[in-house]
């Protein structure tokens, strides 16, 4: 053990025993206590850290502003240890205040762990009692493998507040044994099923040990089978030892991932899998064109309607509905009509959130009927460039009346009787029994109706 960790230890040991805190219970035999290289607070603490070291500088004390750091009125705060190098840690011993008047104090610890900074394990949560004046809590944190940097995590209320935190543990055992993967331990998505071009493939390559992550990158791997394909991504899970690779193919043909030879993918200690031989997947995957026709039948166009009628002046919206995804780009408002009469003026084709789906927007030129209908020799593709077939048209298999004449609104007062009166002239709004409720309403004046009742929606 060092000096300056033998120093540490002993004032650990001193200052908590003056204080009668049997905090160092339960640590390892011939554990050291870790000499901190750094910390960093999320988000910035309330009552400061004035000289950067006040966590770790061996000041057990919580009387004094000089001695603890606090965070006021945070549910959570974050504190980022860098140990300066990896250690097998064993426990971390807490020291800090609570219970004083308006102070609510700490009610949970989480910890997480990682080598490199970036990947940290997932949080492992301590409860328990964090009370006392002051309190000491050693939590066993053993289980969470080797690390150079501590996240430790505060949740609680009003003042938290610490005063001391130490990390004790053993230097790991040099590692000098390279990292190792079985062709076998790359695993398809698919269960190794076709896919279609253009389809991703998620591989999950499990290594036998954790693996540095910033080495582990997309040039590492390859496609050794016969289709054009693009390594997308490689992305870390909860464990180091595991990583996703997703590969899309862009042609027919095979897929089968490789490491590359010679990529240097490395364990923490810096001891590199060995690439030769080459490591392959030994599933291959086959890659096929689709040629399957997109089909739409009458009755997947359907209108808003509910199948009318309507006034001449009104906009009707088809759903148009196609057995698979469609290229938005190949369907415009020129690939439909109105099979009825007169003309009508298709406004708009909207693609939805679901690719097979569109809505097509038709105003009608004129009383009559309105059925849309996709056109004879319109050219409408699938993502894979397969045409749906309009050698005769695709007509909807419902007929909407359209009659002459225009939405209007309309002030109205509603009687007793329950006779709604308009304002356009057709009846009195004088009515002597009115309640002289104005409301608003779409009404169809009898002249504009074909000589049917105002009546109200």
């Amino acid at each position: 053990m060092k000096k300056e960790q033998i120093t540490k230890s002993l004032r650990l040991t001193l200052a908590m025993t003056a204080m009668g805190i049997a905090g160092f219970t339960g640590i390892q035999a011939n554990a050291d206590v870790i000499t901190v290289s750094s910390y960093s607070f999320t988000p910035a603490a309330t009552w400061v850290d004035s000289t950067g070291v006040e966590l770790t500088d061996g000041n057990y004390g919580v009387s004094s502003d000089a001695t603890v750091v606090g965070w006021y009125k945070k549910s959570s705060a974050t504190i980022t240890f860098d140990l300066g190098a990896t250690w097998d840690v064993s426990s971390i011993v807490l020291t800090g205040t609570s219970g004083w008047s308006g102070i609510g104090g700490i009610a949970s610890v989480d910890i997480s762990v990682s080598l490199d900074g970036v990947l940290f394990t997932d949080l492992t949560n301590f409860g328990g009692s964090y009370t006392g004046k002051p309190f000491t809590r050693t939590l066993d944190v053993s289980g969470l493998g080797n690390a150079r940097y501590v996240n430790v995590k505060l949740n609680g209320s009003t003042w938290m507040m610490l005063s001391e935190v130490d990390f004790v543990g053993i230097v790991p055992v040099a590692d000098n044994t390279p990292p190792t993967l079985a062709s076998s331990d790359i695993v398809d998505d698919k269960s190794d099923s076709p896919v279609l071009i253009d389809e991703t493939v998620t591989y999950t390559v499990t290594f036998s040990e954790a693996m540095k992550a910033s080495t582990v990158e997309t040039n590492d791997f390859k496609n050794v089978g016969s289709a054009a394909a693009t390594i997308d991504s490689v992305s870390t899970t909860g464990d180091y030892a595991v990583f996703e690779v997703a590969v899309t193919p862009s042609g027919t043909g095979t897929l089968q991932l490789q490491v590359k030879s010679g990529a240097t993918l490395a364990d923490p200690s810096d001891n590199a899998l060995v690439t030769t031989p080459l490591i392959t997947d030994p599933d291959v995957i086959t890659v096929y064109a689709d040629t399957v026709l997109p089909t739409l039948v009458g009755s997947d166009i359907v209108d808003d309607k509910s199948g009318g009628p309507v006034v001449e002046a009104d906009t009707v919206t088809y759903t148009v509905t196609f057995s698979e995804p469609m290229d938005a780009s190949t369907i415009g408002t020129a690939d439909f009509e109105n099979a009825g009469s007169p003309a009508a003026s298709i406004k708009s084709v909207t693609a939805t959130g679901d690719p097979a789906v569109y809505e097509v927007s038709v105003t009608p030129g004129g009383a009559g009927t309105l059925q849309l209908q996709v056109k004879a020799g319109a050219i409408l593709e699938d993502l894979f460039e397969n045409a749906l077939v309009t050698s005769s048209p695709i007509t909807d298999a419902t007929v909407i009346t359209v009659r002459a004449g225009r939405t209007q609104s309309y002030k109205a007062d509603i009687a007793p009787d329950g006779n709604v009166w308009d304002d356009a002239g057709e009846n009195p709004t004088a009515h002597p029994h009115s309640l002289s409720i104005l409301a608003r309403y779409t009404m169809c004046r009898r002249s504009m109706c074909g000589g049917e009742p105002a009546t109200a929606p």
